[in-house]
């Protein structure tokens, strides 16, 4: 049986509100269509052992170049063509540049001054205590060396000074002088980090960063980031070792010498992966020659870092003998960038011939 209909038992009348005019380019749609900017050129390393766990990692610091930038994608490729996305980098990041040199010392480094640009990422830094830099909870990149700091002096906007007490080498990352507008950034758990597979090691890979803006629209198609390449180091749990070999010709018992001009460049390697040195060499064979010197030669070993040379070590063959030593006074390392350079003074005795030798190294 059919039910009768439902009558209405009163009679309405909405309510009358106010209507918000619409204008172009502003609400929602408006914000997602801002423009991020671009993701400044990032910070990208692999990080020590003690702090990969042993693993192969890459850690990333990417920040933006305006107010609007939210974030990034991270995408990678092995050939430069065809590339794959892995994680996303969030707004907050601290990166900029060396205002000034920052020479060398041992750690703790109580006597210089750190002085940073945060410019690039409008970003604060805060001050620490000097428990804090010991227990490395303020930890820094510091190019290519880790660093830790304890006060924070604001000088001018996102400019500061850095010192009082400073760490340095920390987590047995290289110690160096760092000249002025190379990379500065502040690891923090947002530290973009992701593993590789061991078999990629040597190999350059590729990364691309298109950002977004704060409202997660406006993303920059992929076709238009420049790509950034990096070149895998690896190594972090297990060290490998490094072999520099030189052999130098000249005299044979039957031919006249070959001139050796003032200082005589026997190499000048600059290194792709961070090699650590022992002191005199003292994994290395022993070097030598084919024709004795009629007198002591000494040749010289140098790193180079941005220009300038420092001297580390020698290797001398006595007269008459035909085999040498290596003098290094104490262990060191030559960064990513570096070189290594040996050379033999103007007063090396032109009768020597056939110096030959290999050093060796760990990475």
């Amino acid at each position: 049986m059919a039910l009768p209909p439902i009558s209405p038992t009163g009679v309405a009348t909405p309510f009358l509100y106010n209507t918000q005019t619409q204008t172009t380019g502003t609400g929602i749609a408006g914000q997602l269509n801002v423009s991020p900017g671009y993701t400044n050129r990032p910070i990208i390393f692999e990080p020590p052992s003690e702090l990969s766990g042993g693993f192969t990692k890459v850690w990333i610091i990417a920040t933006g170049s305006t107010a609007n930038w939210g974030g990034c994608g991270v995408w990678v490729s092995i050939d430069n063509t065809t590339y794959a996305p892995i994680g996303t980098i969030l707004a907050g990041g601290v990166q900029g540049l060396l205002s000034t040199a920052f020479p060398s010392h041992t750690d703790p480094d109580n006597t210089d001054t750190l002085t940073v640009d945060l410019t690039m990422s409008r970003a604060q830094l805060i001050a620490g205590t000097t428990q804090d830099a010991d227990a490395f909870l303020t930890l820094c990149y510091c190019d290519h060396e880790l660093i830790a700091y304890t006060a924070a002096t604001l000088t001018s906007a996102y400019n500061y000074s850095l010192g009082t007490h400073i760490r340095r080498g920390c987590y047995g990352t290289t110690i160096g002088a760092h000249g002025a507008s190379t990379q500065f950034g502040r690891i923090t758990a947002s530290t973009f980090s992701f593993d590789y597979p061991e078999n990629l090691v040597g190999d350059t890979i590729y990364f691309k960063f298109p950002a977004f803006n704060i409202w997660g629209g406006g993303a920059q198609a992929l076709s238009d980031v420049t790509a950034v390449p990096y070149t895998l180091v690896g190594g972090a749990g297990v060290a490998k070792n490094w072999f520099q070999a030189f052999s130098v010709g000249g005299k044979f018992p039957d031919i006249a010498p070959d001139p050796w001009d003032s200082n005589y460049e026997i190499f000048d390697v600059e290194f792709p992966v961070a090699v650590t040195f022992p002191a005199n060499f003292s994994s290395s064979p022993t070097p030598g020659c084919e024709v004795a010197p009629l007198a002591n030669v000494t040749l010289t070993f140098q790193t180079i870092h941005a220009g300038t040379p420092t001297t580390v070590g020698t290797m001398t063959i006595a007269a008459s003998a035909t085999t040498g030593s290596y003098t290094v006074a104490s262990p060191f390392t030559v960064p990513i960038g570096d070189r290594l350079r040996c050379y033999a003074p103007s007063s090396v005795d032109t009768t020597i011939a056939g110096v030959f030798g290999t050093i060796v190294g760990t990475y």
